[in-house]
């Protein structure tokens, strides 16, 4: 259930600020771990964040992962992140015509998105004021984790499912990069 999971993206002029939560839920609401990473490396500096069902989501972010990589290996380069990204909501939406297939995902890369901000989940209703108020397309790493904090925080409050942690990543031009867990 993609509901109870929450991924933020949030976008400035020097870097991507990508940060999942770590749980993972099994029949809707019954908590089977606190140390899932819902992450997928697709390229040097390309990322896919996915929520769904355990079982979508990790078979779809492997097909995803070992077709690009196919792509690359024919091609010897990489699909591009607007390609990539255009590809996957393809691929998903077949999937969603043909079988009983649910992954919602954010993909990011630095020139990719052209939202400043985005969640998935439905704890990401609580955090657009608080983006709304805060973004701005100069902030920095400091600021930006700042925001993040505060929409996590939030969500911790008015959320009544309990998510721990949160796995961040930052994209800048030097790459991609793993950066301290958020708690809670």
């Amino acid at each position: 259930m993609s509901g109870m999971h929450f991924l933020i993206g949030c976008r400035t002029e020097n870097f991507v600020i990508l940060a999942s939560d770590k749980a993972a839920f099994a029949y809707g609401a019954v908590s089977v771990s606190k140390d899932d990473n819902k992450n997928v490396k697709l390229g040097e500096k390309l990322y896919m964040s996915c929520i769904g069902e355990a079982g979508d989501v990790n078979n779809f972010s492997d097909w995803a992962q070992r077709n690009l990589s196919l792509y690359k290996m024919r091609n010897t380069y990489e699909l591009s992140p607007y390609a990539t990204h255009f590809w996957l909501r393809k691929s998903i939406a077949e999937a969603l015509r043909s079988e009983n297939y649910w992954p919602q995902l954010i993909i990011w890369e630095m020139e990719l998105n052209q939202q400043n901000y985005l969640f998935r989940g439905f704890t990401g209703r609580f955090c657009y004021a608080i983006m709304d108020t805060l973004y701005r397309p100069d902030m920095t790493l400091e600021e930006a984790m700042d925001a993040v904090k505060q929409c996590i925080q939030e969500s911790k409050k008015r959320f009544v499912a309990n998510l721990p942690s949160f796995n961040v990543i930052v994209i800048d031009k030097e790459g991609a990069h793993h950066c301290e867990d958020i708690r809670v």
